[in-house]
């Protein structure tokens, strides 16, 4: 059976409650401007999906929509360091506006048909545990969970929902006033009269009433920020419909089943096998070692801007620098930032004076930033982007999986739309859309690019019909060549930029697209490649040579030693101990009561410096 996310509708469309705290750091207010990254209200006007052009030759009707969006703004990664008194500053707390409702369903199995399935909803609030030190207290200083959707991030996706209801339901309306209308009928996904008239029909032997069964996909990785996202999301493009369900099935909540796996080997971003697949791991090395990689770590900017780093921001502390984490959730809730940074889209006039531009010259906050996002991101476009191709793997076999069904060979040239799903909503990471955009193309994605705050990535399946005679496909020798996709990235057209499409065009061939992405989406070898697949050299594959092979293989011989010969040597030395201390009481018990004295528990010491895995 599988398990269901039930929207309620008696509270909000999503299962999020607010809560009146922290207001002041929402409103994009302290700082003269903002970083796109913030995706701040008037860049979200910018991400509406553009109509395809009146001048295409084609008449073309879409038939499926993949949209893969990065989570919206949240808490930090606690984990990460930032710079030096961060979270002891006023603004270093983080209380959150939004909560989490659960609910478990009632059903259980036997259960009959008039027997009590009443239910309750429970409001999830992280203030158990908010003592005045660490480890007593929240990792966020505050009742936000570490990495939680905040109110900035609700509301972008808000503006998500709402672009892509505009771009792909219809509801009957010509009047270009209407801004719940859509007057191209080449876009028109779902005519919002047929889903009103979708009266309970899709009802199953349990009770449950899925919404658009069989016809929407809602994916996710188990992370809060990534679930609430698509959930807002959902909830306001289908919103009415909504509504009108609920309505229609005498006040039964409409069921959307959310699809996700357990975080830690979930292949929607990317922990992937940059720590554990050799493959990945060699593919970073050829990167480092590139005469591109040397030429930026060496270059007197980089090194400048390492200088920052250590003596302004981490001020000698051996620690990793969090930087895209730790500024960008500053900036962009109107906390406080460094001095040093502290000069995003000033005027000249106001810095030309300061002590830091004279040691490190002006748009120090820009600068750095730059500098940090290629250092992350420039292995995923090395060499063909071979990493973000091992890295996306999984994923892109995942998205293919429900584009295949769309174009392969029909009955009568005629749409079954039950064969298929007709949107698919893929909620993840930056970590997500950074290697999925790269692996398509080299000249999609530019070293200094990064996923903003609710970033969408949108491939459309659009079908090519008969001019004049609407409804009825074209004759083709080959069935997905009568079909063309269109790739849109946070509102701007890219399928040009893509290797084989026609210049500046909105549609292509699917078999381009297929054609490049099925050469690595497998699911085999964990996102550790395809042998023989990614060439990095005439004659040397991503793979490991024999002679690693080899030196693997003495490598575990030689662990294997040792730990034997350590597990004798412990043995012999834990036998020792027992003895002296059976021979000495005294001593034992004057051991046990320091112990208890000190009041020391070193199981707590070992799972608070235990790492966390860490995904954006």
């Amino acid at each position: 059976m599988y398990a269901y996310f039930a929207i309620w509708l008696s509270t909000v469309l999503a299962s999020l409650n607010f809560l009146d705290v922290s207001a002041e750091f929402y409103s994009y207010q302290r700082y003269e401007a903002y970083p796109p990254y913030c995706s701040d209200i008037p860049e979200m006007a910018t991400r509406n999906i553009p109509p395809l052009p009146t001048s295409n030759n084609e008449n073309t009707q879409i038939v499926h929509v993949s949209a893969i969006i990065r989570h919206g703004a949240r808490t930090p990664i606690h984990t990460k360091h930032c710079f030096d008194g961060h979270w002891e500053n006023e603004d270093g707390i983080w209380d959150c506006q939004l909560t989490t409702l659960l609910s478990t369903r009632p059903y259980y199995e036997g259960q009959s048909d008039d027997e009590d399935k009443g239910s309750f909803l429970v409001e999830k609030i992280y203030d158990a545990f908010q003592g005045d030190e660490a480890p007593y207290r929240n990792r966020m200083n505050g009742t936000c969970q570490d990495g939680q959707l905040i109110k900035q991030g609700y509301d972008q996706q808000i503006s998500n929902g709402k672009h892509l209801r505009n771009a792909y339901l219809y509801d009957g309306s010509t009047s270009s006033s209407n801004s719940s209308s859509q007057v191209d009928p080449r876009l028109r996904l779902f005519d919002t009269s047929s889903l009103h008239n979708n009266k309970i029909n899709n009802n199953n032997d349990d009770g449950d009433y899925p919404f658009l069964n069989g016809k929407l996909r809602y994916r996710s990785d188990d992370d809060q920020r990534t679930l609430a996202s698509g959930q807002v999301l959902l909830s306001t493009m289908f919103g009415p419909e909504l509504l009108h369900y609920n309505k229609a099935h005498n006040g039964v909540n409409p069921i959307i089943t959310h699809h996700t796996a357990d975080r830690k080997v979930d292949i929607l971003s990317s922990v992937k096998g940059k720590f554990m697949c050799p493959t990945q791991k060699a593919a970073i090395s050829r990167s480092d070692e590139s005469e591109e990689y040397q030429a930026f770590i060496k270059s007197d900017e980089s090194v400048l801007m390492q200088q920052l780093i250590k003596d302004e921001l981490l001020r000698g502390a051996d620690v990793t620098f969090g930087a895209t984490d730790c500024l960008m959730s500053s900036i962009c809730t109107d906390r406080s930032l460094p001095d040093v940074i502290n000069d995003y889209k000033l005027e000249s006039s106001e810095v030309d004076d300061n002590q830091y531009t004279k040691k490190y010259g002006p748009n120090r906050f820009e600068r750095l930033m730059n500098y940090i996002i290629v250092n992350e991101t420039m292995a995923n476009r090395y060499n063909d982007s071979e990493l973000s191709k091992m890295d996306m793997g999984p994923f892109w076999n995942e998205i293919v999986d429900y584009i295949k069904p769309v174009i392969k060979e029909k009955k009568n040239d005629k749409i079954v739309e039950t064969d298929y799903v007709k949107f698919a909503l893929y909620s993840g990471h930056d970590s997500t859309i950074a290697p999925l955009m790269a692996s398509l193309s080299p000249n999609i994605w530019n070293n200094t690019n990064f996923p903003w705050y609710a970033s969408m990535m949108i491939i459309e399946i659009h079908e090519v019909i008969d001019e004049g005679i609407e409804g009825k496909s074209s004759t083709f020798n080959d069935p997905s060549s009568r079909y063309r996709f269109r790739l849109v990235y946070n509102g701007q057209v890219l399928t040009w930029l893509i290797e084989g499409c026609p210049e500046y065009s909105h549609l292509c061939n699917v078999s381009v697209l297929m054609n490049r992405v099925t050469q690595f989406a497998t699911r085999e070898h964990r996102g550790c490649g395809i042998e023989d697949e990614i060439i990095d050299s005439p004659g040397q594959s991503i793979f490991w040579s024999i002679s690693e092979q080899y030196a693997m293989n003495y490598g575990i011989m030689f662990w294997v030693i040792s730990m034997a010969i350590s597990f004798i040597i412990g043995s012999i030395l834990t036998c020792s101990i027992i003895h002296i201390c059976r021979c000495n009481p005294r001593r034992r018990q004057r051991d046990q009561s320091e112990l208890v004295s000190s009041g020391r528990d070193s199981s707590v010491e070992f799972m608070m410096n235990e790492p966390d895995v860490v995904i954006d």
